[in-house]
């Protein structure tokens, strides 16, 4: 896994972190992909969440203008008469709607451009390591040294997790107000992914999550339920 920078090309704007699989860059055949035909101008696959003013200033413009596609939990589409939504889709179906296009907008809330990058499930796990946490976004450390040995966060005690298999994934359940304001994010445990919502879950913390005894962040997780992430037994 490499970590990509995009370099700044406008008065004003920022570098930032992208984590790329250095596979797909070997395996990339550039030729095939400038041969690949792509009906659609211009696409975004992304939900509302905080995202209302870069949407109006730098997609929507955009969209007036070009064929376009958007995908994702849209609250209020009626105040975007010109604009084409498609509602939810698969996680299985990103990759081919990015293919079919030409073009996209990266789209950050906030709280993703102060950290510098953008911010998955990973992140707590991030925070409570020391060489990770000085990417940025998770203030300064508690020891003032970088010592982990004398830090009050990990010298806590530690939750144990009961589990099956050795394999558990974390839903991502935002809770939003009725203007699609994220109010809060609740994090549920489940065995059973392929029942959704349906399956039995525990809702825990984002501080136990991160300390939970034998068990490590593996890697992120989408579908047409929810995004979240896998916890591995070590």
């Amino acid at each position: 896994m490499s970590m990509m920078i995009s370099p700044p090309t406008s008065p004003g704007a920022r570098s930032m972190l992208f984590p790329v699989d250095d596979a797909l860059l070997e395996e990339a055949d550039p030729a095939q992909l400038a041969a690949q035909p792509r009906p659609v101008p211009l696409a975004y696959v992304g939900d509302q969440y905080d995202r209302d003013d870069a949407f109006d200033r730098y997609f929507a413009p955009a969209a007036a203008r070009l064929r376009h596609r958007v995908a994702g939990k849209w609250h209020d589409t009626g105040r975007r008469p010109g604009v084409t939504f498609a509602g939810r889709v698969p996680f299985s179906a990103v990759s081919r709607i990015y293919a079919e296009s030409v073009a996209t907008v990266l789209l950050l809330p906030d709280r993703y451009a102060a950290a510098g990058r953008p911010l998955q499930g990973c992140k707590v796990f991030e925070a409570h390591n020391t060489p990770r946490a000085a990417w940025g976004g998770f203030g300064p450390c508690l020891t003032d040294a970088g010592d982990c040995s004398a830090c009050p966060v990990l010298n806590r005690s530690r939750p144990r997790l009961h589990a099956f298999g050795d394999r558990v994934l974390v839903r991502e359940l935002e809770r939003v107000d009725g203007d699609g304001r994220v109010l809060r994010t609740e994090y549920h445990l489940m065995n059973r992914p392929e029942d959704g919502w349906a399956s039995r879950s525990y809702a825990w913390t984002l501080a136990d999550l991160a300390l939970i005894d034998g068990w490590i962040y593996d890697r992120p997780h989408h579908d047409e339920h929810s995004a979240g992430f896998w916890l591995r037994r070590l």
